[in-house]
């Protein structure tokens, strides 16, 4: 059930969640002030023939209104992704997502600039220019693209 609760999560809307922030709060607030304007005075209890929510525990309110933003936040994702077209083309990147929630077999995209044999891959002349890059004694950093060699710094 939970792995359930969290592929809703996937389908969220950023509208959504907040109308389900929202309606959540209001909920609290009026289960709240509808528990203390229904007390009776002398006793301090909640009168028996008050409304259900109203002698609820107090221990209870964050419980109540959790599921409340959830239901609704869902219910409204679901309606404002039916209703607008560009909310039913969007996807949601599988890397921001964790990774028991990822679709099976997917893999991050490669980000490295590094080939199997450590040489460094330039892609087009923008980077190749970006590195070829002279130090205070106008020394040349990187040579060219076939050795690259550090130079005057020991490395190789």
């Amino acid at each position: 059930m939970f792995i359930l609760i969290l592929q809703g999560f996937l389908l969220l809307v950023c509208r959504g969640a907040f109308i389900g922030l929202v309606a959540g709060f209001l909920l609290a607030i009026w289960i709240t002030i509808g528990a203390m304007v229904n007390k009776d005075p002398t006793t301090g209890d909640v009168l028996p023939h008050a409304f259900a929510l109203y002698r609820l525990s107090f221990m209870w309110y964050s419980c109540v209104s959790f599921l409340a933003t959830v239901s609704v936040g869902l219910l409204a994702s679901e309606i404002i992704r039916c209703s607008l077209p560009e909310e039913r083309l969007k996807t949601v990147d599988p890397s921001l997502l964790a990774t028991f929630l990822r679709p099976k077999g997917w893999q991050p995209p490669s980000t490295t600039m590094y080939s199997e044999d450590n040489h460094l891959q330039l892609s087009d002349q923008v980077t190749h220019s970006l590195l070829q890059h002279s130090d205070d004694d106008g020394q040349l950093l990187i040579q060219d693209d076939s050795d690259h060699d550090v130079a005057e710094n020991g490395l190789k």
